[in-house]
């Protein structure tokens, strides 16, 4: 069925090669290169090396590309991690002063309300910090 279609559409001859990066203790697919030609044995020796070079270019390029996503992904959480650990760190700092609680029972407190109310911590510590009330 593939050779079928292949020909209605003019394909005569495909150069393919694989898109591959090293990995820790793997090699892992990217992906594939293909060139189509309208004639039997359209791809020359030299269009074969080409294509070679080509593909390990390009499989540079998408691990390049890949693993600038994976690290601005990182830096995201991380600034979302220090942004949330420092509201935290307030609303702890106002439970400790109107309380006297601990920093530990400060944050206990938090977490069993934040549990209870099945709300996100953070997002309880922001309310705490913004309104100076502890949500019930």
């Amino acid at each position: 069925m593939l050779a079928a279609t292949a020909t209605q559409l003019g394909v005569a001859s495909v150069l393919s090669h694989g898109l591959f990066v090293s990995r820790p203790a793997q090699w892992s697919a990217l992906g594939a290169l293909s060139l189509y030609g309208g004639a039997p044995a359209a791809f020359s020796a030299e269009d074969e090396e080409f294509c070679s070079i080509l593909a390990a270019y390009i499989s540079v390029a998408v691990a390049t590309a890949q693993r600038r996503d994976e690290v601005d992904r990182r830096e995201a959480a991380l600034h979302r991690g220090l942004s949330t650990r420092d509201v935290i760190g307030q609303a702890k700092g106002i439970l400790m002063e109107r309380q006297h609680l601990s920093a530990g029972d400060a944050f206990d407190l938090l977490r069993r309300t934040s549990q209870r109310l099945n709300r996100k911590l953070a997002e309880l510590a922001q309310q705490l910090a913004e309104t100076g009330e502890m949500p019930t």
